[in-house]
Formats: structure tokens, C-alpha cells, sequence
């Protein structure tokens, strides 16, 4: 019974939410990864998992996507009979908030809720089980950013009324979902929903962190007079700015520490830094956060050469 409702549910939804699509493998590296964004076993009590694999989306321009399906658990002290999670990659943050809007809009209005009733009762034909009277909520807040929405809905299985809630919400370019059935006779409120999607949302930010892919690196003669240039390497993320860093460390490439001042991308070598060597520390920034990088140290720095005879 609950997988003829959590199919009846996802129906409904007319494919706005991202229902469906071809198999992957897996993320690009450097991409983030939306399987470390949905919900695990020991978020929901120790559900167990039905059903979980990568996808591309046929409804939506991602690229790539991950749901996961669970079987009778609980979310603090409320119990469910089905619950599934699911998180995309968009090709840009304007192109999920436009789909956010898009399906806010279709669900909050007269003709999206007399579809999404007529989808749900095509979807129950022939459930073995009496499954009748679906009451459609109205879209609500859920509270985790900007457009993010849940949609509360009731039916009666076997005479008794059961929750069913369809929630939607975006962090920058990554879009998760979460479509659960109640307990029957178990209420569950927006305030159950926003709990599992906040604990998404903290996996979504941390997806889109800057993460180093190749290490920075140094371009120049590490001699006395001569100009070095710091390389940020390759960065995961889309990280928006850098900042630098040039440290002196000692003759192996230890005891490292900060030079006053130089924090351009460039940096003139001292008769100071001759013996040691030089580092360079690279700090990628977007919106989501900050990560850091450091290069290898340079060879030890050379004296100035001393002028050819006249």
C-alpha cells in the first residue's frame, strides 16, 4: 500500500518536481555530488532503503540527479510508511528558481490542484486497498530559502485519514524534493517537512563549497629580484574570487609562515627570502563558503646573481 500511494504521489505531481529519467553512473568530478545531499537511514530512525540510484532528469535541465526511497520510519517522534528524497544539479541558480516558481505557482492554483487530484485517483485505480477522499492542501512556506514550498494533502486508507505532503526548495543551483505518507491517523505538519528539508539544505550549502581539485601553483625563478606568480589551480564550486597569500618557510619547505603584506597574485622575492623557501596559500570564495589550497614550496631562493665583469 504505501509504494501504490507514493507512485499515485509522485504521479500527481505531473513531472514538475522531476519524476523520472535515464540511469547514471554518477556525478562529472569537480561536479557536486546530490547523493550526499538526500536524506539517509540514520535521518529517519533507521528507515530502511527501498530504492536509490543516480539519474538525469527528463523534466529538467540537470546535470545529473539522486533519489532515495524509504520504508517505514520516523522523523523525531512522527512515524511514516514511505518517504522519498531526491536532489538535482541545475545548469544555473536562475534556471531552479524559475522551476521553483513554475511548479509553486501550478500547485497553488485552482487548474494545478484539479490535475494534481485527477493524476493522484488515476494513479490509486486498482489499489487493492480502499484509498479515497483526497483533500488538497495550500502551498505553504517550508522556510528553507527563497520559494521553497510545501504542499500538505489527506486521504482515507481503509476509513482512516493519512497525511501526504509534496515539499520543493533550492540552494543556489541544487534542487531537492521530498514526498512522504503519513502514519494513517498520524498527523504530520509543514513543521515535520521543513525539519527533513533543513537538514538537506545543510548538505546542499556544503556541496557547493569551493574544493580543490589541483593544488595551486608558483610560476617563476625563485631568486632574489625576480617576480613569482601565484596559479590558483582547479576548483570545484564555481568559486567567484581568490585571495592569496605568500608565506617564507625554511630551507626543507617547513616552519612556514605568513609575509606581511603580500597577498597579491605576485610577489617580488626579498634578499630576505634568500635560503628559504617560498609557499603560496590560495583561499577560494562563493557564495556558499570558503576553502583553502596551498602550493608546494618553492626550490630554495637564489641569491641576486652577482654582475658580469666589465
Amino acid at each position: 500500500m504505501p509504494a501504490v500511494l507514493a507512485l499515485a504521489l509522485v504521479s500527481a505531481l505531473l513531472a514538475a518536481a522531476s519524476a523520472g529519467g535515464a540511469a547514471l553512473a554518477g556525478p562529472m568530478p569537480g561536479s557536486p555530488d546530490p547523493k550526499q545531499v538526500v536524506l539517509r537511514s540514520s535521518d529517519l530512525g533507521g528507515a530502511k532503503v527501498l530504492f536509490q540510484r543516480y539519474f538525469r532528469s527528463t523534466d529538467f535541465p540537470a546535470s545529473v540527479a539522486y533519489e532515495r526511497a524509504f520504508k517505514t520510519g520516523k522523523v523525531g517522534g512522527v512515524r511514516f510508511l514511505h518517504l522519498e528524497s531526491d536532489a538535482e544539479i541545475g545548469t544555473d541558480a536562475d534556471a531552479v528558481a524559475r522551476l521553483l516558481g513554475a511548479v509553486h505557482r501550478q500547485l497553488g492554483s485552482k487548474q494545478g490542484r484539479a490535475a494534481l487530484a485527477k493524476g493522484f485517483a488515476q494513479g490509486v485505480r486498482g489499489s487493492p486497498i480502499p484509498i479515497s477522499e483526497l483533500q488538497v492542501g495550500h502551498v505553504r512556506s517550508l522556510g528553507v530559502g527563497p520559494g521553497s514550498f510545501d504542499l500538505p494533502m489527506s486521504v482515507r486508507i481503509l476509513g482512516v485519514r493519512t497525511n501526504l505532503h509534496v515539499a520543493l526548495f533550492a540552494v543556489d543551483r541544487l534542487l531537492a524534493g521530498l514526498e512522504l505518507v503519513g502514519a494513517p491517523g498520524v498527523p504530520v505538519s509543514v513543521a515535520t517537512m521543513t525539519r527533513l528539508a533543513k537538514v538537506m539544505t545543510v548538505r546542499m550549502a556544503a556541496q557547493l563549497v569551493p574544493r580543490s581539485l589541483t593544488p595551486p601553483t608558483i610560476a617563476g625563478t625563485p631568486e632574489s629580484g625576480q617576480t613569482l606568480t601565484a596559479l590558483p589551480g582547479t576548483w570545484s564550486g564555481a568559486a567567484s574570487t581568490f585571495a592569496y597569500q605568500w608565506e617564507r618557510c625554511d630551507g626543507t619547505g617547513a616552519n612556514c609562515t605568513d609575509l606581511p603584506g603580500a597577498v597579491d597574485s605576485s610577489y617580488v622575492v626579498q634578499d630576505a627570502d634568500v635560503g628559504a623557501t617560498l609557499r603560496m596559500r590560495v583561499t577560494a570564495t562563493n557564495a556558499s563558503g570558503d576553502a583553502t589550497a596551498e602550493s608546494a614550496p618553492t626550490a630554495a631562493v637564489a641569491p641576486l646573481p652577482a654582475p658580469l665583469p666589465a
